[in-house]
C-alpha cells in the first residue's frame, strides 16, 4: 500500500507538471494508479509465494478465477483497505491450505460441487456495498457479466476435468467457492447491520 501510494503519487505529479493531465483531476488518476500498481504487486507477491509453495501454477489460476467474479459479483467489503489486503492475503493461503487438505478427495465430489456452485453463482443476486452505488445500466452489464464468466468457467472447467488435471478443477472449485461464500457473508451482513444492498 505504501508503495503503490507513492508511485502513484510521484507518476501524477510527473503528469501534472508535464501538463499531460489536469491538475483538477490528479485525484482520480492518482486513485487510478494506486489501485493498478495494488493489483499488479498483490499478483507478484502471490506468484512469489506460489513458486517458494513450489506451485507456480496456483497464483495464476486464483487471480483469474478470483479477481473477474469478485468484480462482477461483488459480496463481503472490508472496513478498510488495510483490511482488505489482509483478507485477501489470507484467502489465498487459505485457498491453499484447503486445496492440501482436499485433494485426495474423489473427481465426482469435485464435478458435483463445483457445477453446484457455479449454477449457485449463475442466479444469485448480485450483492453490493453503499459505497459502490450503480446505475440500472451497470446492474445489466454485471448480470450479464457474471453470466458470461460462468459459462466460460464452466467450459473450461469441464476440459480440464476431462483431462483429468487434478490441481487445476481442484483449485478452480475452490475458488468459484470462495466466491460464492463471500456472497453469502455479505448477505448475513446486509441482514446484520446493512450497508449492502441485493440486486435481483
Amino acid at each position: 500500500m505504501i508503495i503503490s501510494n507513492f508511485l502513484s503519487s510521484r507518476l501524477v505529479q510527473i503528469l501534472v507538471r508535464n501538463h499531460t493531465i489536469e491538475k483538477s483531476v490528479s485525484e482520480i488518476y492518482q486513485y487510478s494508479f494506486n489501485y493498478i500498481f495494488e493489483i499488479i504487486f498483490f499478483f507478484l507477491a502471490l506468484q512469489t509465494a506460489s513458486i517458494f509453495l513450489s506451485v507456480p501454477a496456483f497464483a495464476p489460476l486464483f487471480f483469474t478465477v478470483l479477481m473477474p467474479f469478485r468484480s462482477v459479483c461483488g459480496g463481503f467489503h472490508a472496513s478498510t483497505r488495510l483490511r482488505c489486503t489482509l483478507l485477501s492475503y489470507g484467502c489465498f493461503f487459505i485457498t491453499y491450505i484447503v486445496y492440501l487438505l482436499t485433494r485426495s478427495w474423489p473427481d465426482l465430489f469435485w464435478l458435483i460441487s463445483f457445477y453446484l456452485v457455479i449454477g449457485a453463482l449463475y442466479v444469485f443476486p448480485a450483492v453490493t456495498h453503499k459505497n459502490r452505488n450503480f446505475s440500472e445500466e451497470q446492474k445489466k452489464r454485471q448480470h450479464k457479466l457474471r453470466h458470461i464468466f460462468c459459462v466460460i468457467w464452466s467450459i473450461l472447467f469441464c476440459m480440464v476435468y476431462l483431462l483429468n488435471l487434478k490441481f487445476y478443477f481442484h483449485l478452480i472449485t475452490i475458488c468459484v467457492t470462495i466466491v460464492l461464500v463471500n456472497l453469502l457473508i455479505a448477505v448475513l451482513a446486509t441482514r446484520k447491520k446493512g450497508g449492502y444492498s441485493i440486486d435481483f
